[in-house]
């Protein structure tokens, strides 16, 4: 192997998903481009989260060199003034809507498959969480963010250490964000797709609305399954 191969081996890129927050001013944007590229990355996309009257969340996604300091970058653009890096991790390739989409044309080629366990799988690239959880009503009622859910008939975000057990082997002891989204059949029975994050990683309308989107199009595709079933 030639050094110049065993160098590109060890610089090999990394794709890192970064969640910042903007500050309302002109140009906040452009310096947090500048910063990055500083450290060696090429951004290749721009999600805005949340905008508010003081400061927005952009979420970026950037090629950086394995080596890369992300620490660096955190703190260059906070001597900056333009932006705080909420969090950092790692990203894939494929836009995760487009994965969603996938795993749906899998759950039609393969009828034995299971449309809970890919709905779990789609839902935590979605939302870049580990701690996510398909339960039934029944299962919901046990906690206050699924008890909120089912009565309003949408999403319910909140603080809270009241975190189910199949998700809190994955979470930090204490207060987490927990997301109960139900998808509720006419007859009053139906799932909730929990989702919990650390508590500094507040979730976003877009990512809710993702969820709530994604949910909803498991749903249907499970009903459409289960009628195909029927008529066999």
């Amino acid at each position: 192997m030639s050094e110049t191969s065993y160098l590109y081996l060890l610089c090999m890129p990394q794709l890192v998903r970064l969640r910042v927050g903007l500050a309302d001013s002109p140009g906040s944007l452009a310096t947090v481009a500048t910063v990055i590229a500083r450290h060696g990355g090429n951004i290749t996309a721009v999600d805005v989260h949340r905008s508010g009257p003081e400061t927005a969340v952009d979420e970026i996604v950037v090629d950086f060199p394995d080596d890369a300091d992300l620490n660096g970058v955190r703190e260059a653009l906070a001597d900056s003034g333009a932006a705080t890096l909420l969090s950092h991790q790692s990203a894939r390739r494929a836009d995760p809507m487009v994965q969603t989409l996938r795993r749906v044309i899998d759950l039609l080629r393969s009828p034995e498959s299971s449309a809970d366990n890919e709905l779990t799988a789609a839902v935590a690239e979605l939302c870049s969480s580990p701690a996510v959880w398909v339960s039934n009503g029944d299962q919901a009622n046990r906690y206050e963010a699924g008890r909120f859910a089912i009565e309003r008939h949408g999403a319910v975000a909140l603080r809270s250490a009241e975190v189910p057990q199949e998700l809190r082997p994955t979470l930090p002891e204490g207060e987490v964000w927990l997301l109960a989204v139900p998808d509720i059949d006419p007859g009053g029975r139906g799932r909730v797709v929990f989702v919990a994050r650390p508590i500094d990683l507040e979730f976003t309308a877009t990512e809710i609305t993702r969820i709530e989107t994604v949910t909803a199009l498991f749903d249907e595709l499970a009903r459409l399954r289960a009628g195909t079933k029927a008529d066999v």
